[in-house]
């Protein structure tokens, strides 16, 4: 069969006899562009019409969003919504892995890209085999390495954090959790202002890396090979972690509050993998194919069109605030297929996914550094950071759940604008400061995506084994009551913590988490049965 995209060198005696039955003239080619490189190949983009397969792809996720409202509002008393999500993720799987090993997916490509027209197909012959596809040589960019580790870091302390949250968010999704009976103090209001600043930016930060390196990718194997890999490096770990990892940490947590055990699959945070996966898909589905061997990349001016500052305040505002907070009040703070629905939702997340891969396609971070690039000095959008973080740490005080307006108004629209302006701000400071590489930091980089995958388990125990310790040594009428609401069973605290043992829990936690979790990321993605997959 031929690949979605093929390259065939056409001599001038091949396009005489043998090249007409290979393929037809690019300008008689149907559904779609052919482009001629200086070496000869002539490149056959099956791409179809773009406008036709986001059509389609909004009509998948239309039909997606359907079905989960109507689960809520039919289903919410009886199904608890991570066990319907879990059973969505295996139906989901399911049909993709058959889809894959009944060599479905190319014929899907091909339907996507054929939908837009009716003049027919392009030729094919079934014997004709594709030439191996050249290599694209790839620049390793450091500081986007080295930000992948500083956020998978601040991932791990937030979730350290959220450990010792008190009663004013009930909704969230964590396996054992102990601050709740706590009354809300000073030092409460610092741990809730610090999970929400940290929540306000830092998924979207791993979007922009993502959907830079996903056309990176997509650009370097081409379609199929970049899709295989997405399934090895994303689904594989993802469902370990959702049918063993998590459900073990479930069960430790469930032991810490004397509850019996469980087999209870869950997400977690591999949400994140799943909904990736998802955006890489689409993103192969309808982009460009790249055109290899037309240009040096390397003679490529990069384009000067970085969000203005105008611009990053425009959609702080509207489509990273008050649309967000539509969003929340719409699903009343439920997570959507697994990914949560708080400060940032899943439509800004697709917005910066987009934005990291046109980041790579129009080379923002090639030539001179991106602050030369911007329309304010560097410096003044980190002094706009540092207000926005103060103002939202401020306005994080008078959180409430269920949301009140005005408060939730003025706090998502800061959240929005201090998002667009914390992730441009990140990417200039690395790029300043961290675009270099020592054997720490590659050994840290390589072992991030470990981490991210392994650290909810150590959370869970330590924190169990810090409970453990609390009751021996400190009060022994310290206890975890389990108390589940409708859709989702987070292990609550009755008994209240004082503000000694939230700090004593947290430096006895934080700690070997980092510690244990950095040093078996590292000897984990070293394995040579794992080195593929994470």
């Amino acid at each position: 069969k031929i690949s979605p995209y093929v390259a065939l060198p056409l001599t001038s005696r091949q396009s005489d006899k043998e090249g007409a039955n290979i393929l037809p003239h690019p300008s008689k080619m149907v559904g779609s562009n052919c482009n001629e490189n200086t070496s000869g190949r002539i490149i056959a983009d099956y791409s179809g019409s773009k406008e036709k397969i986001v059509k389609v792809w909004s009509g998948i996720f239309f039909v997606a969003y359907a079905v989960h409202v109507a689960s809520i509002k039919l289903m919410g008393k009886t199904v608890k919504q991570r066990d319907f999500t879990n059973s969505l993720i295996v139906i989901w799987g399911a049909i993709w892995v058959y889809l894959w090993s009944n060599n479905k997916l190319e014929q899907c490509w091909r339907w996507l890209a054929s939908i837009s027209r009716d003049e027919g197909h392009v030729e094919e012959r079934s014997r004709q085999q594709p030439l191996p596809e050249e290599k694209v040589s790839r620049r390793r960019y450091h500081f986007l390495d080295n930000l992948k580790t500083f956020l998978t870091a601040l991932v791990v302390t937030f979730h350290v954090f959220m450990v010792f949250l008190d009663k004013r968010d009930e909704d969230l999704l964590w396996p054992l959790i102990i601050g709740r009976g706590r009354s809300g103090g000073t030092l409460d209001a610092l741990i809730f202002a610090f999970c929400i600043i940290c929540q306000a930016f830092f998924m979207s930060t791993f979007f922009i890396i993502s959907g830079f390196f996903a056309a990176s990718g997509y650009e370097a194997k081409g379609r199929e090979a970049f899709v295989r890999q997405k399934i090895k490096r994303l689904l594989v770990p993802a469902a370990v972690c959702s049918y063993i990892l998590n459900p073990m940490a479930e069960n430790i947590a469930l032991v810490a509050k004397g509850v019996s055990m469980r087999y209870l699959p869950h997400p977690l945070m591999v949400w994140f993998l799943y909904w990736l996966f998802i955006f890489c898909l689409v993103y192969s589905t309808f982009a460009d194919r790249p055109k290899a061997n037309s240009e040096d990349s390397s003679n490529i001016k990069p384009k000067d069109d970085i969000p203005s500052t105008r611009t990053r305040m425009l959609y702080g505002l509207s489509f990273f605030g008050i649309a967000t907070l539509f969003v929340v009040l719409f699903f009343g703070g439920r997570p959507f297929y697994g990914l949560p629905t708080g400060l940032v939702a899943v439509h800004a997340y697709i917005l910066m996914f987009s934005l990291g891969a046109k980041a790579y396609r129009n080379q923002w971070f090639d030539g001179k550094s991106i602050t030369y690039r911007l329309d304010i000095p560097v410096s003044l959008i980190y002094a706009f950071v540092l207000i926005e973080v103060i103002c939202v740490g401020y306005l994080s005080t008078f959180a409430t759940r269920p949301v009140v307006f005005p408060n939730a108004v003025f706090l998502f629209a800061f959240c929005g604008v201090y998002n667009a302006d914390m992730n441009m701000a990140l990417l200039a400071f690395f790029q300043i400061h961290m675009n270099k590489t020592t054997s720490l930091l590659k050994s840290l980089s390589k072992a991030a995506y470990a981490v991210f995958l392994i650290h909810p388990f150590v959370i869970v125990l330590l924190t169990s084994l810090y409970i453990r310790f609390y009751q021996v040594f400190v009060d022994e009428q310290f206890f975890i009551m389990n108390i589940c609401g409708v859709e989702d069973e987070v292990c609550m605290s009755e008994s209240d913590l004082s503000d000694n043992g939230v700090i004593a829990g947290i430096v006895f936690v934080l700690f070997p988490t980092h510690l244990i979790s950095w040093a078996l990321g590292s000897w984990l993605c070293r394995l040579p049965i794992l080195r593929e997959y994470i």
